[in-house]
């Protein structure tokens, strides 16, 4: 049975003890009535994919997406879950297409780099290295520099993705940005 059509059971939402069902954001209407038991505006039936039966648990913290109440970051990287959901709380952003959505991944664009890595210091207000509008936890082909090596690629290998490191001076550049990057002076 599932009284609310979210796909998840009755009988997981309810709980332990069906003579006290559970009622994950105290909002006086139980689980299994909710269409979003956790009031985070991500509907039940995306929180608990792809096994309704055994809904997911992004962050491992033993509690459900679907009754994460309060956990505004579900991943656990920093970036809040209302940016990383995207317009559409019904059809969340999957952003390298991988089946799980960027509010559940700790790496949104499969690049190998952690979003926590990739966001920057404010992840309420993602990083945007090469200003094409898109944050660089959601696409693995960033190139802040302009130099035709991606940002994963320089971040992997302690580049500086803010200084172009293939330039004709043959010596890539590993300093930090507050560094010079000028091209080293060979002596004969």
């Amino acid at each position: 049975m599932d009284e609310d059509n979210d796909g998840i059971p009755d009988s997981i939402e309810v709980g332990s003890d069906p003579a006290c069902p559970r009622d994950a954001d105290g909002d006086g209407l139980y689980d299994y009535q909710s269409h979003d038991s956790d009031s985070d505006g991500i509907p039940d039936t995306v929180e608990s994919q792809p096994d309704s039966t055994h809904p997911r648990d992004s962050d491992s913290d033993g509690i459900p997406d679907y009754r994460a109440y309060g956990d505004t970051d579900e991943d656990n990287d920093g970036i809040p879950d209302s940016e990383e959901v995207g317009p559409d709380a019904a059809h969340p952003r999957d952003s390298n297409g991988d089946g799980w959505y960027d509010y559940q991944s700790p790496d949104s664009d499969g690049d190998g780099i952690p979003d926590a890595l990739e966001a920057g210091p404010d992840p309420a207000h993602p990083r945007d290295l090469d200003a094409d509008g898109t944050p660089d936890y959601r696409h693995a082909d960033a190139n802040a520099d302009g130099d035709l090596l991606p940002d994963w690629w320089e971040l992997l290998f302690g580049l500086n993705t803010r200084v172009d490191d293939t330039a004709d001076d043959r010596i890539w550049t590993t300093s930090p940005i507050w560094m010079s990057s000028a091209p080293a002076q060979i002596r004969s």
